[in-house]
């Protein structure tokens, strides 16, 4: 993101991983690293959870993203919005079938239609709840733009 040119690294709280930008007063949750098919969120300790969820009750006032099956649960979620501290505001990308099955054999990733269909009714039951979701597609690249300059908004605003 070149609206954000200067990152490091930073443990904001025990097993809450992630990197800060000064500038914005942004974090960005997760460890990535060149190469990792599966970073981000993913690469957090199991145990993530409770850890954030008392980091949002000390810190305000910061922007902070997250993706991915670590955090991004309806009870954790709900939890967080729940808190009248925080402004959560939740996107959710909706892609076609047939382009999610593409993805993950040209990625080459090894997760099992079991592990794949309890994502679908993971974000089904966010969809379904009273979470202030905000729902993109994203299966063409103009997409993935839409997507970015509406998180960018937020992230800006």
């Amino acid at each position: 993101m070149s609206q954000f040119p200067v990152w490091r690294p930073a443990e904001m709280f025990p097993k809450v991983h992630g990197h800060y930008n000064r500038a914005n007063d942004l974090y960005v949750l997760g460890k990535y690293a060149e190469g990792d098919l599966f970073a981000g969120t993913d690469k957090l300790s199991m145990a993530v959870q409770p850890k954030m969820l008392r980091y949002l009750k000390v810190v305000r006032g910061v922007k902070i993203v997250f993706e991915g099956d670590r955090l991004f649960t309806k009870s954790f979620l709900e939890e967080v919005a729940a808190d009248e501290g925080i402004d959560l505001r939740v996107m959710i990308l909706k892609v076609p079938d047939q382009t999610v099955r593409e993805r993950h054999i040209s990625r080459g990733d090894s997760q099992s239609e079991k592990f794949i269909k309890g994502r679908v009714t993971k974000i089904k039951n966010i969809l379904n709840s009273s979470l202030p979701c905000h729902t993109l597609p994203h299966a063409a690249e103009d997409e993935t733009e839409v997507a970015a300059k509406v998180m960018l908004t937020w992230l800006l605003s």
